[in-house]
């Protein structure tokens, strides 16, 4: 009960109003965002790496959904396409299945070395 006053003190006025004003009973805003990283998922399961800038017609398919334009069962069903998608690419890729812990601090620290000019950061 605790989590949900606080939820309701730091809710975002806005969003709600936008999700009372496309009148669909979803969180436009939300299923906008898990449709996003859903794609970026398949393409980093397709090796083609991390992009963030999205093309133009992906945008307004997204902000398109943020509106409240599709039916939520549109919606579930794309994103559970997606889900098969990316699960078979990487069910069938060569990627580890394991974080090489060493390998990702060294290179988070030369990120930091590089970013905040640090000669001497251990």
């Amino acid at each position: 009960y605790k989590e949900y006053v606080q939820w309701l003190e730091n809710r975002n006025e806005d969003r709600i109003k936008l999700n009372k004003f496309h009148g669909k009973a979803y969180d436009g805003k939300n299923l906008m965002h898990n449709i996003r990283l859903l794609t970026m998922a398949v393409e980093i399961s397709d090796g083609k790496g991390v992009i963030i800038k999205r093309n133009k017609n992906e945008i307004k398919k997204l902000l398109s959904i943020k509106r409240g334009e599709h039916e939520y069962e549109d919606i579930l069903s794309e994103a559970e396409r997606l889900m098969k998608t990316m699960n078979d690419k990487f069910e069938s890729s060569n990627l580890p299945n394991k974080i090489e812990h060493s390998m990702v601090n060294d290179l988070l620290l030369n990120i930091r070395k590089q970013r905040y000019k640090i000669k001497n950061l251990t």
